[in-house]
């Protein structure tokens, strides 16, 4: 008799690697996207720093609260929570402009260090 979890270790692999990609390409998409930001936005050197440290400081920020979070409730509930919380924020983040853009930018980075 199979068991159900050897039964379905497969699809729960392939949710955790599109997970990994959708977050690696989340990551480095705004690298990508700072020379049309500076140019739209007239971002200085100075201020695009400060935009692109803002994901960086954010989530170290959040790296020291959690690991009590997760022994207390559990890595279960923490990575459901956090990926909801990903979701909504990456499915409402395209409409974002402006100073919205940067505040945004900080709430990924406290989520992914959720």
């Amino acid at each position: 008799m199979v068991k159900v979890y050897e039964k379905h270790r497969w699809s729960i692999a392939f949710l955790i690697a599109v997970g990994v990609i959708v977050n690696y390409f989340d990551r480095t998409n705004m690298s990508i996207a700072m020379p049309l930001l500076k140019k739209e936005f007239n971002l200085t050197a100075g201020q695009m720093g400060i935009f692109l440290s803002a994901f960086a400081w954010s989530y170290a920020f959040l790296q020291i609260p959690v690991g009590p979070l997760l022994d207390k409730i559990g890595v279960k509930w923490v990575t459901r929570t956090g990926t909801i919380i990903w979701t909504l924020d990456g499915s409402l983040s395209f409409n974002c402009g402006g100073q919205w853009m940067g505040i945004n930018y900080i709430i990924q980075g406290v989520i992914r260090g959720w």
